[in-house]
């Protein structure tokens, strides 16, 4: 028996999806992704996809960044489904829905990574501080860091605050799930 759940919003920004018209398989155990799920080009921690981020912004790099953000089968594959809390179903989304909801986390991620390519490309960066400022939350199959706020310095000693999307740890290792951030 399948049960629709409605959720109204995002559960966060740019990471995770409304729950609307989307089912989950009972009994509410969830299988979680498989153990050998793998994210392409992906980091082995935090600090490493943080170094990679700031080269990317420095060489004005479009493709690298793009590279550090989970791919459409990642995102509808891993992130939609396990973006339940722990020892929940997974959610099961119409092709349709599901092909929404990554062309908007997709869409927005562009732009944002263009604007930040714009504020803040072509610069050298060292992070001073690192802040989730939507915090640290565990899902069924991921650990997602909420909002990335980087406080740098550039090559001329000048402090900037660096607003950005969330981070998804599958497996232990780390991706953005979207710039969009703010």
């Amino acid at each position: 028996m399948k049960r629709k759940h409605w959720v109204i919003g995002w559960v966060l920004a740019g990471m995770a999806v409304p729950s609307l018209g989307c089912h989950t398989k009972s009994p509410s155990v969830s299988p979680g992704p498989p153990g050998d799920a793998r994210l392409a080009n992906a980091a082995p921690t935090v600090d490493a996809l943080l170094d990679e981020f700031l080269a990317a912004l420095e060489g004005k790099d479009m493709q690298a960044l793009e590279r550090l953000r989970v791919s459409e089968s990642e995102y509808r594959d891993i992130i939609m489904p396990g973006s339940v809390p722990p020892g929940h179903a997974p959610q099961v989304f119409p092709e349709k829905k599901s092909k929404f909801f990554w062309g908007m986390n997709n869409t927005k991620s562009i732009y944002w990574a263009g604007s930040l390519l714009e504020s803040f490309g072509g610069h050298r960066y060292t992070r001073k501080e690192v802040e989730y400022t939507k915090g640290v939350q565990q899902y069924a199959w991921y650990t997602a860091y909420k909002r990335v706020r980087l406080t740098v310095v550039d090559e001329e000693g000048n402090e900037k605050d660096l607003r950005t999307g969330s981070i998804a740890e599958v497996n232990g290792q780390y991706k953005f799930v979207s710039f969009a951030g703010g």
